[in-house]
């Protein structure tokens, strides 16, 4: 396949935007993250090409906009969006109701909470196992202190 047909990102201003974004010092920080040699970087500065494969590599170790690593448009950052999934609907219906009874019936909250646990044993094991951890975790925290 000859390149002439691919888009071709200009790597000196590339490395520009991402070296002061992620703080990087020098190419031979970019080896250790693209995973490639050194002799690969010399090639692609001297190519004055910055391969759309390693904006990718560092858009998922960053959480950057590949198109803005590459053209510097849009968001710098990649958005935290939600999955989205029947059971992450589910409860967001879930929240929804809650919040809106809460207006009416302000202590829902904990009877769901109850209720919950009660038709679900399993859930109030792992509960209660979840908060043991997590107070152990502060204590030794603050032993540590």
């Amino acid at each position: 396949m000859s390149r002439k047909f691919l888009i071709e990102f200009p790597f000196k201003i590339v490395w520009e935007r991402i070296s002061r974004e992620i703080n990087l010092k020098n190419y031979i920080q970019l080896v250790e993250i693209i995973g490639i040699s050194q002799s690969v970087i010399s090639k692609r500065k001297n190519e004055n090409i910055f391969p759309v494969e390693w904006a990718y590599v560092l858009s998922k170790k960053y959480g950057l906009s590949i198109e803005w690593i590459l053209e510097g448009k849009g968001e710098k950052k990649l958005s935290a969006k939600e999955p989205d999934g029947p059971e992450l609907n589910f409860l967001k219906e879930i929240e929804n109701w809650i919040e809106q009874e809460k207006k009416t019936v302000p202590k829902i909250s904990d009877w769901f909470e109850v209720e919950f646990e009660k038709k679900f044993p399993e859930f109030a094991k792992w509960k209660r196992k979840s908060d043991n951890e997590r107070e152990n975790s502060l204590a030794q925290q603050q032993n540590v202190a």
